[in-house]
């Protein structure tokens, strides 16, 4: 008897409508996908340990599944990915054409998938194209390896991150990662991929992609929690139970925190309380007679383990919103943060509006801090909510360390606020401004844009050495001139003993055999770099776009190319005087301290306090905040000088009544002294 479909489901395409195959995968978004049993046994251990367990197939699915199918023998199997993602894998197991994988979002959740369920050939088939997003998704790609337990790919995005300036790069992939693989990945960016020999990033450890999450979290949350309090490292310790009421032996999961505390719940419980639960849940599988590990899961006294990035401390505030037991009390608003963030990320809405309302009682004490973790939040009413306790301030002069994860714009929208005394225009917003549509400063488009990678200025007939692109764009320059240039560059051009070659597509021209250096740089940066190295090359190529020069000034200054420095610093200081403001912002997003003060000391003449720009929404608030103590120590550096001359210097140029003893025109006399420039005053009193 063929079963009656819900209504709230569908059929997948073909070839996964086919009414004879013997078993049914429904997707989390209720899809189903008629299947063949051997074809996925075939295919993975995983399945085939599924399949051999019928009874498992109808215990395990929710009641309303199993009322659908209870008059067939066709077993259904829900399961937490989507159905694009499911379809798309299911076709790298199946003898039909594979599916067009050209997303780097969609090539990772289906590798995700594929490793999941250890479809070996279906991974095999993918890496590949996983690969090959390291040049243009160079952190989404590392972090995935990570995950994966990819180190040769993690190394290699690693390396195609050496150009981007990390700290102002933080993409959503990053968010739930330990602090101490983001560490190594900022050391190995600070050391330009010079590392020691034993450096990895991915540690012998279970892979963490069966509990992770970026379902509907928020931009900016985890990632800078974990930038602002480092988390501990995973414990290798022996696992201790945690207090009751975790310790109950009638719980079916245990969830083994950080610091290696096992929590034994109900699953019963945390399925009500969190969908993500409940799609973690649907796949469970009892492990095999007397075995702890079943499939690389890992299990104690029979229960699954499933281990957690967050440590004890958190964990039980976080069950305890969940179980019919008093709730933790949470007295630190730091230990708030750590419960909330956990709340979000596993869809405890309950939880969530709990925890929301114990953060606004700590406004009226701390409204500063409060504001900046609701920002933090992406929490709008309660950023608003804090805001309005902070008009009971005379001077916003607190800047505490939630501070530092906020950018320049929302900082400038509070100090707006509160100059203004909450009388903002309909429409305000903390996190977001009107109109704003964010960017990158790297964004390569601008560069591309110029046309500086002009193919003739490199067909020299003489060159001698390729300069291949991270992209695959050859360059064919001279090795005398590269060796000048950069002693880098240089070092790599004469190691080479047996030369590489590049496939030559034109006829016409003979390229012969030519060693290659690959510079994990765009070719649209390198062409422009190169070009730099030659004589007289200056005037026609250097662009008028701060960022641009900023892009390539941070290349030249990693490459040690000291000349093509000097041009572009040039350059650089010739355009910061029109527009210093847009200038201090784009040369702290690169970290470029120089270019920084320069600009800095070329906004005094502006009244920055009101001005507002849209690169302050891809700036730190810390930054901000630097600039604007920078302004007042300059004025209150000039404020004691013009005192200090006052009171030990004569007047400047003043007209003094006629002493009938001295001569003189009109009865009058003046005296004088010489004036000081501001920026005098201001190097007398900052250096």
């Amino acid at each position: 008897m063929e079963p009656s479909k819900s209504p709230s489901s569908t059929t997948a395409a073909h070839p996964f409508d086919n009414t004879n195959a013997d078993t049914i995968l429904r997707s989390c978004d209720a899809v189903d996908f008629h299947v063949h049993s051997a074809i996925l046994a075939a295919a993975s251990s995983t399945f085939t340990q599924t399949f051999s367990l019928p009874q498992l197939l109808s215990r395990e699915q929710p009641q309303d599944v199993l009322a659908e199918y209870k008059d067939t023998t066709r077993p259904m199997v829900v399961l937490p990915q989507e159905s694009h993602t499911l379809d798309s894998f299911l076709r790298l197991l199946y003898p039909v054409a594979d599916p067009v994988l050209d997303r780097f979002e969609h090539v990772r959740d289906v590798l995700e998938t594929a490793m999941k369920y250890e479809t070996k050939d279906a991974v095999a088939t993918i890496l590949p194209i996983f690969r090959s997003f390291a040049s243009t998704y160079p952190l989404q790609t590392w972090a995935a390896a990570y995950r994966f337990g990819l180190e040769n790919e993690a190394r290699s995005a690693a390396q195609s991150a050496l150009q981007l300036s990390i700290l102002d790069e933080f993409p959503q992939d990053l968010y739930d990662l330990p602090a101490g693989v983001y560490y190594k990945l900022l050391d190995f960016h600070r050391k330009g991929g010079a590392v020691s020999d034993d450096f990895t990033f991915c540690d012998s450890r279970q892979s963490i992609i069966h509990c992770d999450s970026t379902e509907n979290m928020t931009p900016t949350i985890a990632s800078q929690r974990l930038m602002a309090i480092p988390a501990p490292e995973i414990s290798s310790s022996t696992p201790s139970t945690a207090p009751s009421p975790f310790n109950n032996i009638s719980g079916d999961v245990i969830l083994r925190s950080i610091d290696s505390i096992d929590f034994r719940v109900h699953g019963v419980i945390l399925s009500e309380a969190s969908p993500f639960f409940k799609a973690m849940f649907s796949l469970r599988q009892p492990p095999s007679d007397g075995d702890e590990t079943s499939g690389g899961q890992e299990y104690r006294d029979g229960c699954p383990v499933i281990v957690f990035t967050e440590n004890s401390y958190t964990l039980d505030c976080l069950l305890r919103l969940c179980y019919p037991v008093a709730d933790a009390a949470l007295a630190d608003l730091m230990d708030i943060w750590d419960v909330l963030l956990a709340a979000r990320k596993y869809q405890m809405e309950e939880a969530i509006v709990l925890l929301t309302g114990l953060l606004r009682t700590f406004a009226l004490t701390d409204p500063v801090r409060v504001w900046a973790v609701a920002c933090i939040l992406q929490q709008e009413p309660e950023a608003r909510y804090a805001a309005d306790y902070t008009l009971r301030l005379s001077q916003l002069v607190e800047f505490p360390q939630e501070m530092r994860v906020i950018s320049a714009g929302t900082y400038f929208r509070l100090l707006q606020f509160h100059r203004l005394q909450g009388k903002v225009k309909d429409g305000f917003t903390f996190l977001c401004p009107i109109a704003y549509t964010p960017s990158n400063p790297m964004d390569t488009d601008r560069l591309e844009s110029k046309n500086f990678a002009i193919p003739d200025f490199f067909s020299h007939p003489f060159a001698d050495i390729i300069c291949r692109s991270q992209d695959g764009v050859c360059f064919r320059v001279h090795k005398i001139i590269i060796f000048m240039a950069s002693p880098i560059l240089g070092k790599q051009a004469i190691a080479f003993t047996s030369p590489d070659t590049v496939p030559n597509h034109d006829a016409d021209s003979a390229t012969g055999d030519l060693p290659i250096i690959d510079i994990p740089l765009l070719s649209c940066t390198l062409a422009v770099l190169l070009r730099l190295c030659y004589p007289n090359q200056e005037a026609c190529i250097v662009p008028e776009d701060l960022s641009v020069i900023q892009a390539l000034l941070q290349a030249a200054i990693l490459y040690q190319m000291d000349r093509v420095v000097s041009i572009l610093r040039t350059r650089w200081s010739e355009i910061v005087s029109i527009d210093p403001l847009r200038a201090y912002f784009i040369a702290t997003h690169f970290q470029s301290d120089e270019c920084a003060r320069a600009a800095a000391k070329a906004t005094l003449n502006l009244h920055i306090d009101d001005t507002y720009i849209t690169e302050m929404e891809g700036a730190s608030a810390t930054s901000y905040n630097r600039l604007l103590a920078y302004h007042q120590e300059c004025v209150e550096a000039m404020t004691r000088y013009a005192t200090d001359s006052l009171e030990n210097c004569p007047p400047c140029v003043t007209l003094l009544p006629r002493n009938p003893k001295l001569p003189g025109p009109s009865g009058y006399r003046e005296t004088h002294h010489h004036p000081i420039g501001v920026h005098e005053v201001i190097a007398r009193h900052t250096h």
